[in-house]
Order: C-alpha cells, then structure tokens, then sequence
C-alpha cells in the first residue's frame, strides 16, 4: 500500500511533506472494513488517495488465531 501511494504522490501538487493517516479495521479473514482518514492532510486529492489505495488492498493475510477479538 504504501508503494501505492508513493506512485500518486508526483501526481497531487504539494504532496511532498504531508501527511495523511487512514484508519480502518482488519477482520479475523484479513478483509479491510471501516476504511476513514483518521488525520486528513490538508489536502483532499492525498487524502482521497489514500483512502482509495486502503480500499483497493481490500484484504491481508488473515489474522493469527492468537489474537484476540
């Protein structure tokens, strides 16, 4: 994900320097739910990236029957 939003960076004027943090949950089958921006940039086309590049990845490996709910 992060490679992702490194590509879109050059494109958004002023992205260089900023930063956005997205927030979502990851269930037990490693699917990406409540995608949101946590902490928006500033600028709204990064944090639409971002947001974007989080529901694109749309799943992770599952989680490991350790962890807890």
């Amino acid at each position: 994900m992060p490679r992702l939003i490194d590509l879109t960076l050059p494109l958004i004027p002023g992205a260089r320097g900023v930063s956005v943090d997205p927030k979502f949950t990851i269930e037990r089958d490693g699917s990406l739910t409540n995608v949101q921006v946590f902490q928006p940039s500033g600028l709204v086309a990064l944090d639409m990236a971002a947001h974007r590049a989080v529901l694109i990845t749309q799943r992770v490996p599952p989680l490991p029957a350790q962890f807890s709910n």
